[in-house]
């Protein structure tokens, strides 16, 4: 590939296939767009190399190490086939858009070095992902309400942790801080996987 073609930013490429996503989401041209732009974005991961990258956005390190462009290959890929398979079944007005942004968001989570940023990313993402949950239906919201309530009320516990582990790193490691850490952590990580049932 060109090397001005070569960067983790690659991957933010499909995004500028959002907008007519979202024009055309009514349409069956919406749904193929979204799956060409996901098979797009999985083919460029796909193609950068496995050298890894690191780059500091507002004073947090963001890692794209040799994994990532394979990770972000994965989901995007997934991403298309789920867009063509659902093709035929009605998923909603925002399923391809915000499918779209939902992967990226994931990316950028798996990227973060902080543990904060990995929350609120995700956080970003579930906010996202409640309009698909909801799907355009005027009647009942429980589902998508309790899907954003279990997801938010986790946000806390992963950023006291956060919290915690720059305390460890400010002050050298003490046993009762990292189990804080650990708690809080495992805390954070039990109530997403509560939003599973």
């Amino acid at each position: 590939m060109n090397d001005y073609l070569v960067g983790w930013w690659l991957a933010f490429v499909p995004l500028l296939a959002v907008p007519p996503i979202y024009l055309l989401r009514r349409w069956g041209l919406g749904v193929w767009l979204a799956t060409l732009a996901a098979a797009g974005g999985g083919w460029l991961m796909f193609q950068l190399p496995a050298a890894g990258e690191e780059i500091r956005l507002l004073g947090r390190a963001f890692h794209f190490g040799d994994a990532w462009p394979y990770a972000m290959a994965l989901l995007f890929g997934t991403a298309a086939l789920l867009f063509a398979l659902s093709g035929q079944v009605s998923q909603g007005w925002t399923f391809y858009p915000f499918g779209l942004l939902i992967v990226t968001l994931l990316g950028a989570a798996m990227a973060a070095r902080h543990l904060g940023l990995v929350a609120l990313a995700m956080e970003v993402a579930a906010l996202f992902a409640v309009f698909i949950i909801q799907g355009g239906r005027a009647g009942s919201v429980r589902g998508a309400l309790r899907f954003l309530v279990m997801m938010t009320l986790a946000v806390p516990l992963f950023l006291l942790a956060a919290w915690q582990m720059e305390q460890i790193r400010g002050g050298g490691g003490d046993s009762p801080l990292a189990l804080q850490v650990t708690l809080l952590a495992a805390g954070g990580f039990g109530v997403w996987l509560a939003v599973a049932p």
